[in-house]
């Protein structure tokens, strides 16, 4: 019973990270430094938890199979599989978080947004070609949003207004829509 606890506890974190992953591209996360600080405390907390955890007997059969030497397995693969547990731990919530902006937000259109700075375009980039740093004019919440399948418009240059179109709720904004006129 607790092996099924633990694999459902494993799947919640990995699909909370894989939604941090596709959806933070396009996030303006309203309590992102409060959130960076508490994530910080909680990943230096969670290592001796993790430490503990993966030093126990289990654990440990398993490494000596896979890696049999003892430098590979105590001075690498032990620290990198302890960061990892702790840094999926801190950092899912926040992909659940904005699974739920996008899920539950409210339908906004017309935000404005100053373009702070404009990434050249990369052909044939990885997961972006293209990145624009926004500041909502509403709050000064800044973030780099992807511009890759949610810009319409010419081109985009520093100094203009940009008008968003997207999901909004207290925790954040997801944008769906970038729009730009001259």
């Amino acid at each position: 019973m607790f092996g099924i606890a633990m694999l459902i506890t494993m799947i919640f974190f990995v699909i909370g990270c894989v939604l941090l992953l596709q959806l933070d591209k396009r996030f303006f996360f309203f309590w992102r430094g409060q959130y960076n600080f508490v994530a910080g405390w909680c990943f230096v907390l969670l290592l001796p938890i993790f430490t503990k955890i993966v030093s126990g007997p289990s654990f440990q059969e398993h490494y000596f199979r896979r890696y049999p030497t003892w430098w590979v397995r105590r001075l690498v693969m032990f620290p990198l599989t302890v960061m990892f547990l702790s840094g999926i731990v801190v950092m899912a919530p926040r992909g659940w978080l904005i699974f739920a902006v996008w899920l539950n937000g409210e339908e906004r259109t017309q935000v404005p947004a100053t373009v702070i700075d404009v990434e050249p375009f990369r052909r044939n980039a990885k997961g972006c070609d293209q990145h624009v740093k926004l500041k909502l004019n509403i709050d000064s919440t800044a973030a780099q949003i992807c511009l890759e399948n949610h810009f319409t418009g010419n081109s985009i240059q520093v100094g203009q207004t940009a008008l968003l179109t997207g999901r909004a709720s207290s925790i954040g904004f997801i944008v769906d829509l970038i729009e730009v006129s001259r």
